[in-house]
């Protein structure tokens, strides 16, 4: 296992959610890469603390006044280019 497949995996080995192979497989790469295994406590260290936060309310009617604003907000017009498009492969006639 490399290094991004492991720490695609740290979530899911947190919560216990990892199939016994993929298990096995990340916890052999945390034994011999220090990088991750770092990675991996900083990585715990910011979701304890992150629940360490009260959950917050959002605001009465705040949803109500962010999709007004989405519908008022002018539209992006895609930009003018001034590439050319053709195709890959042109089959003669």
């Amino acid at each position: 296992m490399d290094c991004p497949r492991s720490q695609e995996l740290f979530s899911d080995h947190r919560e216990g959610a990892l199939h016994d192979i993929l298990r096995v497989e990340l916890e052999a790469h945390l034994s011999t890469c220090e990088e991750c295994r770092s990675l991996q406590g900083t990585v715990a260290e910011v979701i304890q603390a992150l629940a360490a936060y009260p959950a917050l309310e959002a605001p009465l009617g705040l949803v109500d006044r962010v999709i007004a604003a989405t519908r008022r907000a002018p539209r992006p017009q895609p930009a003018q280019s001034a590439v050319i498009v053709r195709p890959a492969l042109v089959i003669p006639a």
